[in-house]
Parts: structure tokens; sequence; C-alpha cells
């Protein structure tokens, strides 16, 4: 029988719903330093993104990456002109394009772009800011390591009306004994996901006094945040937000919405990737019930066979939604309290309904539920349905945390679309190639800096230089 989960957490925002707005007077045009303009106007409050096209097809997100301006965010319908700048000999060095055209999407807070990025420092007023696809996040996902940095990135997962199996009842491994007993769920809501475990430069641009274990070695910044109780990264009621004073609750207060950890079942379902029973995130089948290398695994985890530490967050590669890390490196903490038999939850929180520090089942909650693999763990215990607990006030090396969010989603509401009235042709190879606003911090440059006494404030250093974009 079709369960269904009731929407979980709530939400805080400076913004409430913004019904999907329409665009208009669609205008290009090309200054003499090269810098192509846009200007338009928008009826209502809106997130708005830019697509520049040749031909009708998309010149590519990675050659997109110097947009700024009333874009990529949300704008504000106060009767004024918008306006967009994109500095195509940045992006597109020596390249010339003819018939270039703009494509502007308005979409509702409610129903947002597939990725957004949280910014954790207070240099910018604009701390949200969306995506349609990974490939227009500036300096690339990877490469800039602003997103491991001072910037949570997030990918929309669309779980809302997707029945799907929790648990399993055949897989290789599996334990026997019921704590991964199969039930269907179906959730009513989409959700944000991190796409990287929190890591330890991410704690301290929140100022978060728990910044785990080898936290003050450069060389640890970008692993997981490891090492903390969960009632520092949460507090200790599941079934509330985030306490202020804690990590989680200080990232909620810089950012304008609330950041959380993920359910058992959020949790379980971004790992799939979207997959069933058997497989890891991204498709493979899973080899293995026997403490033994797992080929598969290798590719997309840190674990026994290819780890001798906890490595930086996004070293693997990610599974079918994008997410990194989900099988490996560290254990994450969920949010909820640790019950062996969670089959009768329908995927909810479990947690009593009417007194936060009960499990589901009303016993006094005193171990929470983790999920994922560690780095020296068999790849047994790295499947998305594997279930394990620690004690909320003890803190463990082997356990960190992914944040997810569900930010402003609610109500379905497509885009709105409005393509230039016009197009231009622009000749990348003219004149010198101006610096793009939006700077990249390369890992491997700045890997090899000496940065032991490096601290909260080069982090809003760089955040001053670089700009919030």
């Amino acid at each position: 029988m079709k369960k269904t989960l009731v929407s979980v957490g709530v939400v805080l925002s400076a913004f409430g719903f913004v019904s999907a707005a329409t665009i208009s007077n669609v205008v290009l045009s090309e200054r003499d330093d090269g810098v192509v303009e846009v200007s338009y106007s928008l009826d209502g409050d809106a997130i708005v993104t830019a697509d520049f096209r040749v031909g009708g097809e998309s010149v590519g997100g990675t050659n997109q990456w110097s947009l700024a301006g009333d874009v990529h965010r949300l704008v504000v319908a106060d009767g004024e002109t918008k306006r967009i700048t994109w500095n195509p000999r940045s992006d597109m060095p020596g390249v010339a394009l003819s018939g270039v055209t703009v494509e502007l999407k308005a979409w509702a807070e409610s129903d947002a772009p597939d990725y957004l990025v949280a910014d954790l420092l207070t240099v910018s007023d604009c701390r949200l800011r969306y995506y349609p696809s990974v490939d227009f996040l500036p300096g690339g996902i990877l490469s800039n390591i602003v997103y491991r940095m001072y910037r949570l990135p997030f990918r929309r997962i669309h779980s809302k009306g997707v029945a799907w199996n929790m648990g399993t009842e055949r897989e290789l491994g599996r334990d026997t004994d019921g704590r991964e007993d199969a039930h269907e769920v179906t959730f009513d809501y989409d959700y944000y996901m991190g796409v990287f475990e929190f890591t330890h430069a991410q704690a301290q641009s929140v100022g978060s006094a728990a910044v785990g274990d080898h936290a003050s070695g450069y060389r640890w910044r970008f692993t997981p945040q490891n090492n903390s109780r969960w009632t520092d990264v949460r507090g200790t009621d599941p079934s509330g937000v985030p306490s202020s004073s804690t990590t989680l609750g200080l990232a909620t207060t810089r950012v304008g919405v609330v950041i959380d950890l993920p359910t058992e079942a959020q949790w379980e379902f971004a790992a799939r990737g979207g997959h069933g029973e058997g497989t890891w995130g991204d498709g493979s089948a899973i080899l293995t019930s026997d403490d033994a290398e797992d080929a598969n695994l290798t590719k997309i985890a840190v674990y026994r066979y290819n780890g001798s530490a906890m490595a930086d967050t996004g070293t693997c590669q990610p599974n079918s939604y994008g997410l990194y890390d989900m099988h490996g490196n560290v254990r994450e903490f969920c949010r909820d309290w640790y019950q062996k038999d969670i089959s009768k939850l329908d995927g909810k929180l479990c947690v009593d309904e009417n007194d936060g520090s009960l499990r589901a089942d009303g016993i006094a909650g005193t171990n929470v539920a983790v999920r994922g693999g560690y780095y020296v763990y068999a790849p047994v215990t790295c499947r998305a349905a594997y279930r394990s607990n620690v004690d909320k006030d003890v803190c463990k090396v082997d356990c960190g945390y992914r944040p997810m969010t569900l930010a402003n989603l609610g109500a379905d509401s497509a885009p709105t679309v409005a393509v230039s009235s016009n197009s231009i042709d622009i000749d990348s190879s003219c004149g010198a190639a101006e610096e793009s606003s939006t700077s990249v911090v390369n890992l491997r440059t700045y890997n090899s800096v000496s940065t032991d006494a490096f601290e909260l404030d080069m982090l809003k250093m760089f955040g001053t230089v670089l700009g919030i974009r």
C-alpha cells in the first residue's frame, strides 16, 4: 500500500511565498569594453536565471561564470529596470559568436532551480544564489574551493510523489535483525541536500566553537567536520529547528533559511541517487557482501580499500544526484533518534509527536541515527540502507554530517520564460580580456600555501576580495 510522508521541518525566511512573475522588455547591448548588458522588466518578485544562446543552443554554463547583477538570486520588483552583465572576453576569450540571444527565466521561490548556494559570511546582502545546473556555479563546483570553504552548495532532490522502498529485502550484506526491513515511502515535498559533507572551514566560517578534530591544520579544512557531538551540531530536540548556538543554528542565522540535518528517509533517498536496492548511488551494482574490495564502490567512496585517512570532500565521483561522499569518508549524522525498527514510521522523523526527547516508540532518546560509511570500513557498511547509531553526547572521530534545507520550496509553479527581442554579434578576440569579478580560488594553488595560521579573518578577507556572486 502506498505510504505518504507529510512535510517535516520548519522554514524560516526573510521572504514569503513568491508566485511566478513575468519578464518582459529583454534587450541586449554590448559596451565598448566587450561586456554584454541585459536590461529587463519584472512584474513580481522572482528568482531570475539567465542563459546566453547561439542558434537556440546554450553557450554552456561554464562560459557564463561572470554573470552579475540582477540574476541568479531573488530579484525584487520595484518598478526599476533590471540589469545583468556578462563578460565573454573573460569567460570565452578568443571566440567569435554571431546571433547571440539571452533566455531569462523567472522562478517562484516555492519552485526554485536545482542548485542553491548559501553564503555563510556576512559580507553580502544576497545570501542565497540559485543556478539552473551545476555548470553555472562560478568557478566550478570542484575547482573553486569557496564551495567547501564559506558557501554551502545544495542540490534540489526531486522526491515529491516518488514511491520508493526504504531499507532492503535482498541486498548483498543486508542486516537481517530488522533494522533494514523494507517499507514503501512517498514524500509529498522536494528538498535541498548538501552537495558535500559540512567541512571544518565551513564550521569556522560561521564561528562554531565545535570545530572538531584536526581543525587547526590547514590540510584538514576541507575534510568533513568530524569528532563533534550531535548536540553541538544541532541541539537536543529533533522535532525543532537547530538551537541558535549550534553549528547548524549559526548557519541558519547567517543564511536566513533553516539549515538542518536530513532525516534518515531524506538521507537514504538522496544516497540512492534514484536507484533501487542492490546498487550504489551511481547505479552500479553492489558486488560483494564480504570484507573485500568492491570495484564499483572504489569510484564513488573513500573506504577501506582505497582510503588511508579522512579525505577532502569531493575526492571521488558523485552519485547520480551530483552528491559526493554519500557512501564513505565519514559516517553522517541524521536528525532522528535511533530506533531499531522504523518500518512502521512510513519515512517520518523518528521522534515522539508530543515530546521531542522521546523516540517514536515512546522510549527516551539517547542515540541518534548515523548513515554512510567511514574510510576504514568495509563495503557492507557503506550501503545506502545500512543503519548505525551513536550517543548524541559523544564525539566520534568517524562521524560528520551533511546539511539539508527545505529553503522556501512549496507549491509547484513552472518558471516563465522570456527571450531577448534582439540579438548581437560578439568577438571575444577583440581587445584585452577583462578580469572577471568572479575570481576563482583554485584548490591546487591554495594547498601550496603555508596556512597553519589561516583562520576566520582570512576567510572573510577572501570573501571581500572575491565578492559574493
